[in-house]
């Protein structure tokens, strides 16, 4: 595996919210990638160990990455929308 793919890796598990999205205002990303990778850098630094491989979270990366997104029509919703929305509904309500 290369290298930089690996410390990507690494870095989404210590911070899962770089794996699952960031939902924040688009002037508040850069912060947070910013800082994720100031903290990330600082515990390596400090040798503390490699997060470990969450089943739940990596369920629901794969689960996101792997379905389309379809816009939603200006003048309203269609039913893939509304399908995909109670997809997302289920699979989060299934983890609590």
């Amino acid at each position: 595996m290369n290298p930089v793919e690996r410390c990507f890796g690494v870095w989404k598990r210590r911070f899962p919210i770089l794996a699952l999205g960031i939902r924040v205002a688009k002037e508040k990303i850069e912060p947070v990638v910013v800082a994720t990778a100031a903290l990330h850098n600082l515990a390596i630094i400090m040798k503390d160990p490699q997060p470990a491989i969450n089943n739940e979270i990596e369920a629901a990366v794969e689960f996101i990455n792997n379905f389309d997104i379809v816009p939603v029509p200006v003048g309203g919703q269609d039913a893939s929308n509304n399908r995909t929305r109670l997809l997302l509904i289920n699979y989060f309500q299934d983890l609590l």
